[in-house]
């Protein structure tokens, strides 16, 4: 089992695939997918077990499996932030989209620059990403040339397939600890 930080969140991978039962998305009937879990905790009290799920369908995604504590805003990872990866032959390419609470009571998914990613990280995250297995990052358009223009130049990570710590990394900042660092009332305001 290996553990790593990010950010504040304490991250422990898990060293056996487990199956899990859901919907891949929400018309869909219910599949066993093989997921390779890793348990996030941070010092305020949040405590899951994360899945990078590989459905039989050969869509992947990342969410909570099983949500064992946390304050109200960290249950919205059971319904939101749910982090899909684009399956593009050998490779798994990301949005980078974080938690932020952003004109509701609550956190929902956002675009955000490479310096606030760096923010929530609490230092450099593509130097980081790239220790946990990440081959590249930049914008969508540039990791998958096919993106639509609504995503071209949101940010973007490249990894191997299969690369469930680098998936883990990329969602511990951008879900857990985006929450607990209330990303939206604190942190930097980037003027676009």
């Amino acid at each position: 089992m290996k553990t790593f930080s990010a950010g504040h969140v304490t991250v422990e991978m898990q060293d056996d695939l487990l199956e899990f039962e859901d919907k891949p998305t929400r018309d869909a009937p219910l599949m066993t997918g093989s997921a390779q879990a890793a348990r996030l905790t941070t010092p305020d009290g949040f405590d899951a077990l994360v899945g990078v799920v590989s459905w039989p369908t050969n869509d992947v995604d990342v969410r909570v499996m099983h949500f064992q504590s946390g304050a109200e805003p960290y249950k919205r990872l059971e319904k939101a932030g749910t982090m899909n990866v684009k399956v593009v032959g050998d490779r798994w390419i990301v949005l980078v989209r974080a938690m932020k609470v952003n004109g509701r009571d609550w956190p929902t998914l956002n675009r955000l620059s490479w310096p606030e990613v760096d923010w929530l990280a609490g230092g450099d995250f593509k130097a980081t990403a790239l220790e946990h297995g990440a081959t590249r990052l930049g914008t969508y358009v540039e990791l998958f040339p096919g993106a639509g223009r609504a995503q071209a130049n949101d940010l973007a990570l490249e990894c191997p397939a299969g690369s469930a710590e680098t998936i883990a990394y990329l969602y511990a900042v951008t879900r857990p600890e985006a929450i607990m660092q209330q990303w939206g009332i604190n942190g930097p305001k980037v003027i676009d």
